[in-house]
């Protein structure tokens, strides 16, 4: 049974379910990650940075993650710091525990409960 998977202002829809490589990522939590779904058509890259490390000097993590796909991402501390690659580079810092997807530009916490 699909429920939807919501994003606040994003949902995932059934149909959209059906492609999503590694769709059991985004149905539960992990405490000791970030889970990161990339909503986007082409592949990214992402390095994490500690959550104490404010000049980013040396990546904790450094992953891809292709089109529709779910990876869990850490690095040490209760916030880490995201790096996402793909044209230009946008930051963003993520709670761990918690769930995002990434649409290209923005970053969308997965509201749960609803």
């Amino acid at each position: 049974m699909y429920q939807l998977i919501d994003f606040g202002t994003k949902a995932l829809s059934k149909d959209v379910q059906l492609i999503v490589k590694g769709l059991p990522l985004l149905q539960r939590t992990e405490l000791s990650a970030v889970t990161l779904f990339n909503q986007t058509s082409s592949s990214i890259s992402v390095k994490t940075y500690d959550e104490s490390d404010r000049v980013r000097w040396v990546s904790f993590e450094d992953k891809k993650i292709g089109p529709l796909q779910a990876a869990h991402l850490t690095a040490r501390g209760r916030k880490i710091h995201i790096a996402i690659s793909g044209g230009r580079t946008l930051l963003f810092t993520c709670r761990k525990g918690h769930t995002y997807l990434f649409d290209g530009c923005q970053m969308f916490e997965r509201a749960w409960g609803q």
